[in-house]
């Protein structure tokens, strides 16, 4: 695939945002809603959708960043990942979700889903645009699991 050729200098979604700075606004104001303002879904569980969201895309930049987010974020309950990649994949593979047979309560499927759809939009703007892999994840991820997805207005 040929890259379009655009005054890019940072890597992955903080190249697409150096370029169009009225999209990274909206961008990361709707990273930080579906990842950290969520009302059921922890931090780390959103961060590890958002990662199995950009491995079934195949985004190794969103992968690494967010798998470094959520390492930073520390250790989390894990038991209702299983339900809530379930629920992911079928909004990847734009399927209709049945509520009731996720055994989830619907507020959970609904932030998963705000999750999942938000990361295919990502993922394919940095595989389109700016597939470029940064230096350091682990600055990444630290910055994100700290500052959220404001920290981003400073690149």
């Amino acid at each position: 695939m040929t890259h379009p050729d655009l005054p890019i200098t940072e890597a992955g979604i903080r190249g697409v945002f150096q370029y169009d700075h009225e999209l990274g606004k909206v961008s990361r104001q709707l990273a930080q809603q579906v990842l950290r303002n969520t009302h059921v879904l922890t931090a780390q569980e959103a961060e590890a959708i958002a990662v199995h969201v950009s491995k079934l895309n195949q985004t190794n930049y969103c992968i690494n960043s967010h798998q470094s987010a959520l390492d930073h974020l520390g250790n989390f309950e894990q038991s209702r990942l299983p339900k809530l990649f379930e629920v992911a994949e079928q909004v990847v593979k734009l399927q209709t979700i049945n509520f009731r047979e996720t055994g989830l309560d619907a507020e959970a499927v609904f932030e998963c889903a705000a999750v999942a759809a938000a990361f295919c939009f990502f993922n394919r703007l940095v595989t389109a645009i700016n597939p470029t892999e940064p230096e350091d994840y682990e600055a990444i991820g630290k910055e994100l699991a700290i500052d959220g997805y404001w920290g981003l207005l400073n690149h």
